[in-house]
């Protein structure tokens, strides 16, 4: 189990620095991850926002039992070298999706349906809806479903919490999403938690 100062110094002996915002700045972000990937029956996991690797890092290190399979955009560039510091310290439990999530989601077959999904991809205009959609097909009835950067108080708004916001309202007032939780953890952090609405 890597702790997090662990997998930082993994990240820059690849030459990882200057990474983009992650989940490791807010510990309420991380702890309730921790948590919610312990839960009984958990142990397919997917995401969509790999980055740097620290959401990952979260998850496998949090429950031994997980596989994770990962989406990212890869615009950075740092991206694999972030991956092969994941592999180094969690062998064989980590798989990495390079694309626009809007097209590798609905392409990707996994055999089996994911316990736990965790989205924090973009976050602007249609992808946080099209994520948040086109993972539905890979949940069932108990999936644990999260979304990050969910903001219900007003005061602590961010732009780039606008379009989540409402793609988790959406899908819940529409009936497709049932919420089990959301937590506002600080300005411009926030996360909302569930399962989608399946018979």
């Amino acid at each position: 189990m890597a702790s997090l100062h662990a997998f930082n110094k993994a990240i820059g002996r690849r030459g990882v620095r200057n990474t983009e915002g992650n989940t490791a700045m807010n510990p309420g972000s991380t702890s309730l991850l921790q948590r919610l990937v312990k839960s009984e029956g958990v142990s397919r996991v997917m995401e969509i926002g790999f980055n740097a690797g620290h959401s990952a890092n979260t998850l496998l290190a949090a429950n031994p039992g997980i596989t994770l399979t990962s989406f990212d955009l890869g615009r950075h560039g740092y991206e694999e070298k972030a991956k092969a510091a994941i592999d180094a310290l969690y062998p064989g439990r980590h798989s990495l999706v390079l694309g626009d999530s809007r097209a590798t989601v609905p392409a990707h077959e996994p055999g089996q349906p994911y316990d736990m999904i965790f989205i924090d991809g973009g976050h602007i205009n249609d992808i946080p809806a099209a994520d948040l959609a086109n993972c539905r097909r890979l949940s069932h009835a108990n999936t644990i479903v999260l979304m990050d950067d969910i903001v219900v108080n007003d005061a602590w708004k961010k732009k780039y919490t606008h379009a989540p916001t409402k793609a988790w309202a959406d899908m819940r007032d529409a009936g497709m999403l049932i919420e089990d939780g959301h937590s506002d953890f600080r300005p411009g952090y926030g996360m909302s938690w569930g399962r989608y609405a399946i018979a």
